[in-house]
């Protein structure tokens, strides 16, 4: 059995789609040949590929020979021409949107994706074997959107962390306030136009916000100008975007982590979070309603004055009960995210399209 996986970009600034991609690909490589194919060519920056994860770069010889396609993402040109590949060739196709037919995201620039979803995209999706969702909530927005095929909802996994600081002197550095933490794409979607009004109305001069993450579209610039309206420029600092020894020492320096999107499809950063052992408050815009099961974290509606709720609750908290938080955050991540337990689950979807088994229990049939 060999997969094709089609994504437009390996790239490190493309987000979480290189990170579910090396992920899901590397989960099943022991028992099938996974290649990737990618519209760029390889560079430095491109997200690393597992052992045995062959990268491709020539799209015809790329869909020759493979027994099934798996589209990520819906909108950029290579991952609709994989699908498209895929049904002119007779072999089976899975797609996973990663969040892309999530509500705030099809409302964002809205009416190009109603006319490509009028033009295609529907149809594309409607003549896939069937769909990937990464949560109950994401397959439930297929179905509203009238989508019927089977959806197999499987979640991502997460890969383990460094069992020791990449850089201990950085970590142990130091500091004079407790730090809230945030990391992720300085984008819209990301919830910075909720979070900065929420923590001016926290009063907690002993801590800082770090903002981590690339800049997109000029956003980093929108949203110091409102830190400075704000009048909490000696409360927030950006600091880019951190990857390596610089990422890793940012999770082991910080108290509690937010992540406020007003739309996930998963949201990785929040599993990391949890595995350095950080509480974490994000919204019900994204798939983590366990954050409350566990004693973990806080999820609360997508507006300042839920998060600035969430924030008072997390600074007003001793060190020790931050860290017996975390503590329950790691050992559920240890427990259910972990790519040795999820990779099986993509495994019995990969043979079963291909025709080697049964529907697995995984697929939702209606």
């Amino acid at each position: 059995m060999t997969i094709l996986h089609a994504v437009e970009s390996l790239s490190r600034q493309a987000g979480g789609l290189p990170v579910a991609v090396a992920g899901i690909a590397g989960s099943v490589v022991a028992e099938a040949r996974c290649t990737v194919l990618a519209a760029e060519r390889p560079n430095e920056s491109d997200f690393p590929l597992p052992s045995g994860v062959e990268r491709l770069t020539n799209r015809r010889s790329a869909i020759d020979g493979c027994t099934l396609v798996h589209q990520h993402g819906l909108w950029a040109p290579l991952p609709v021409w994989a699908g498209r590949a895929a049904r002119r060739r007779g072999v089976p196709l899975l797609i996973s949107p990663h969040g892309m037919l999530e509500p705030w995201a099809l409302n964002h620039h809205a009416w190009r994706k109603r006319l490509a979803w009028m033009a295609y995209q529907k149809g594309n999706l409607e003549s896939a074997a069937a769909l990937h969702a990464t949560s109950a909530g994401e397959a439930g927005h297929f179905r509203d959107l009238g989508l019927t095929r089977p959806i197999a909802v499987i979640p991502l996994g997460l890969e383990p962390i460094p069992a020791a600081p990449l850089d201990p002197a950085a970590v142990t550095a130091p500091r004079e306030r407790r730090q809230l933490l945030f990391l992720s794409r300085l984008h819209p979607k990301k919830g910075l136009d909720h979070l900065l009004p929420a923590w001016a109305a926290v009063k907690a001069p002993d801590w800082e916000l770090i903002i981590a993450g690339m800049d997109e579209g000029g956003h980093r610039a929108a949203m110091e100008g409102l830190t400075d309206r704000l009048g909490i420029a000696d409360r927030v600092r950006f600091v880019g975007p951190l990857h390596g020894a610089a990422k890793d020492t940012a999770f082991r320096r910080a108290d509690v982590f937010v992540l406020p999107s007003h739309s996930e499809n998963f949201g990785f950063v929040v599993g990391e979070a949890l595995q350095y052992g950080l509480p974490v408050i994000t919204t019900t815009g994204t798939p983590w309603q366990g954050l409350l099961e566990e004693g973990c974290g806080w999820q609360v509606a997508p507006e300042s004055e839920p998060i600035a709720g969430a924030l008072r609750a997390a600074v007003a908290l001793s060190d020790e009960q931050r860290r017996a938080m975390g503590r329950r955050g790691a050992a559920w991540m240890e427990r259910e995210y972990g790519w040795a337990a999820l990779g099986p689950r993509y495994l019995a979807v990969y043979r079963w399209l291909s025709g080697e088994g049964r529907p697995p229990g995984d697929l939702l049939a209606h």
